[in-house]
């Protein structure tokens, strides 16, 4: 398994420089279900904070995006269960999935709740406005 950084997965997603992108092109489309690219939870959090903040892409675009990632069978992503479960969180609350994620993962290390000042975030469950 090879892991992917931010870099390489956003010249693959956004195809905005020729050459670096060709090259993320061939990385990605060469992984295998039997030799899988890996995504870490951190590249995957910044590549959503650069799609929604820099690249100004949809909550809903992010979502798709990062779905189609997660079923490929050629990509693992680091804790699949959590980002599957916090898609689904996020279609059905529209809410953004950082925001999920960070509820889930506190959830999972034993987090009574998680402390935020975003109203919105505020109404994910396991999340609490301060």
């Amino acid at each position: 398994m090879i892991g992917v950084d931010t870099n390489v997965l956003m010249r693959y997603l956004l195809r905005d420089d020729e050459q670096q992108s060709q090259q993320a092109k061939v990385i990605l489309d060469g992984f295998t279900q039997q030799q899988p690219g890996f995504i870490s939870i951190t590249t995957l959090l910044e590549v959503m904070w650069l799609l929604r903040q820099t690249y100004k892409r949809s909550r809903d675009d992010v979502l798709q995006i990062v779905h189609a990632l997660l079923v490929s069978p050629s990509i693992q992503i680091q804790a699949e269960s959590a980002v599957d479960e916090a898609i689904e969180i996020a279609q059905q609350g529209n809410f953004d999935l950082p925001d999920v994620l960070v509820s889930i993962f506190g959830r999972d290390a034993g987090c009574n709740y998680t402390l935020t000042f975003d109203r919105k975030a505020a109404d994910i469950p396991g999340m609490r406005l301060v």
